[in-house]
């Protein structure tokens, strides 16, 4: 992987990254920093690239004052966030523009020409892939099912593997479990919280609580609205971090530590998965949680406690949070409540409306005239036969009668 370094549009330094070295830092001074800006703006410790195995980049912010920025969009501060190739990364109020490319020279190669445009179903897989509709849920990774994400993307399961092969520039599939997963590279909506830098699996065995690091400046607004909204997959510790600990995730050291039931939130219907490494087994240091709300949010009211890392004493203690609980089972009891006047609301209002059209019929029915019968003479005679008992005719009951024939001499 390579770093293309670009001022006023050109191309002045290529920069090599290496999966060996894995962690650069961004900053202004010489000694701490790899990647040394020399400008106002920059702060000491601005930034980090994070290099994987597989190739793929995370930029993350450090805290710095100034701010990084990709593609324009500043980005949150100790969120990791995938550097895709060829997205321009800022620092500060520096106007060098970084740029990474994958293989190649030392320097840019001209630009390829454009690719054709991919089939309509490879399209509407990568948009299923990069924005999943509910109830199917991207997992932190940006795996999911290939079953679910060709029912959302309208793919008959016959044509799924012909589909992946055209979006492969784009997609990728693995197998896990004896379960094909598919996911999309990049490109995901903000709201779907991935890191496709990340491989993780559902995790089995779990603690009872779990441990969020944060800063000491991010306490009050977790506190007020829960944990996450960066947009990123929250990472939790399944044990404390050790006092003083440096958490490459954090960008520094834990200053407050956040306790979460585990159970509380798999039974809110999140999901917490546990991070695979590159040999494919589990790390057992930290794990990740989907999120629950459009905000990427995991409410205040699962947190139990919440502790300084540096000297242990209580930010918020199990009698302070169970109000926040209380809150949030009135604010559910309350929802259930106004979901369910809505729905006798509106059966009361089907039901009205089906009497009020069964009397609009009547109504119409009742205004009809009613005229008499024309009669009909045949019809008459035809239920009067009906009635009456057949008569006897000379041929049934009586018998034949014999006729004698006049001579012509006695007529005469």
């Amino acid at each position: 992987m390579f770093l293309d370094v670009f001022k006023s549009g050109e191309l002045i330094d290529t920069i090599s990254l290496s999966a060996s070295k894995r962690l650069y830092l961004i900053g202004r001074h010489p000694a701490s920093a790899d990647i040394v800006l020399p400008h106002a703006s920059i702060s000491r410790d601005h930034a980090s690239l994070t290099v994987s195995a597989s190739g793929s980049v995370v930029v993350t912010d450090l805290g710095s004052a100034q701010g990084t920025r990709l593609s324009g969009v500043r980005l949150p501060p100790h969120a990791p966030h995938a550097l895709p190739p060829g997205r321009s990364l800022t620092f500060g109020a520096s106007t060098r523009v970084f740029k990474l490319r994958a293989g190649g020279a030392a320097f840019a190669a001209p630009p390829a020409a454009a690719a054709a445009p991919l089939p309509a179903q490879a399209q509407a897989l990568l948009a299923a892939l990069r924005r999943l509709p509910p109830p199917a849920r991207l997992r932190p990774d940006g795996f999911v099912g290939a079953a679910a994400a060709a029912a959302a993307a309208g793919v008959g399961a016959a044509q799924l593997a012909g589909v992946l092969a055209q979006a492969k520039a784009e997609a990728e599939a693995v197998s896990e479990g004896g379960e094909m997963l598919v996911r999309a590279a990049a490109g995901h909506a903000a709201e779907m919280c991935v890191d496709t830098s990340l491989r993780c699996r559902v995790a089995k065995a779990l603690p009872p609580l779990l441990v969020h690091a944060i800063k000491f400046k991010d306490w009050n607004s977790v506190r007020s609205k829960g944990l996450g909204g960066t947009g990123c997959p929250i990472r939790f510790c399944v044990e404390p971090p050790a006092k003083g600990a440096a958490l490459p995730s954090l960008g520094g050291k834990a200053e407050v530590l956040v306790f979460v039931e585990c159970a509380s939130i798999i039974e809110a219907g999140l999901e917490v998965y546990e991070l695979v490494g590159e040999d494919g087994q589990s790390s057992g240091v930290e794990c990740l949680a989907s999120t629950g709300d459009e905000n990427g949010t995991i409410g205040s009211w699962h947190i139990v406690k919440a502790i300084n890392a540096k000297d242990g004493s209580e930010l918020l203690s199990e009698e302070e949070a169970k109000p926040l609980r209380e809150a949030r089972a009135k604010e559910l009891a309350a929802r259930a409540q106004r979901l369910a006047a809505a729905a006798a609301a509106k059966e009361e209002k089907k039901r009205q409306k089906a009497l009020e059209e069964e009397r609009r019929l009547a109504l119409e029915a009742a205004a009809q005239p009613k005229s008499e019968p024309r009669y009909n003479p045949y019809l008459a005679h035809h239920e009067e036969g009906v009635a009456m008992v057949k008569k006897a005719n000379n041929r049934t009951a009586a018998g034949p009668t014999v006729i004698r024939k006049r001579n012509r001499d006695e007529e005469e």
